[in-house]
């Protein structure tokens, strides 16, 4: 796994982050959850503790997690062989994960991105995604 550094995207941000946080702690602490299944390799844990943000949050706090949800129901579908399916949810998980705000504080989203294009490279070449070749947040 690699260590990943927070990167804020201005200062407004940083003052966002902060209400999100106050308004909605325990969605943080769900996150951080799914986070830590995710990078353990239990990609449907993850996807389950993330959904229940995105029942209970408000419109805001989903707008923030919708591109992992999607990331690890892209990375699912490829594990049941979906390929067209995980390749649809991996690209609309980068274009949210581009305009979420960071949930733990602790995300580099330029090197979630990155992953998650090499992850699409590699399924499209026909490599075999389900084995070897990982994400981590």
């Amino acid at each position: 796994m690699l260590p990943l550094t927070f990167l804020y995207r201005s200062p407004q941000n940083k003052d966002k982050l902060k209400r999100l946080k106050k308004k909605n702690k325990s969605f943080f602490g769900l996150f951080e959850e799914g986070k830590t299944l995710f990078n353990q390799g239990e990609i449907y844990q993850a996807h389950t503790t993330w959904e229940h943000i995105w029942k209970d949050g408000d419109e805001e706090v989903r707008g923030n997690i919708k591109g992992f949800i999607q990331l690890t129901g892209g990375l699912l579908n490829n594990s049941y062989g979906k390929k067209r399916a995980a390749e649809y949810l991996l690209i609309k998980a980068i274009k949210n994960i581009k305009h979420a705000d960071n949930l733990s504080g602790k995300l580099d989203f330029d090197s979630i991105i990155e992953q998650i294009n090499q992850y699409i490279t590699k399924m499209q070449q026909g490599i075999n995604c389900r084995q070897g070749i990982s994400i981590s947040l």
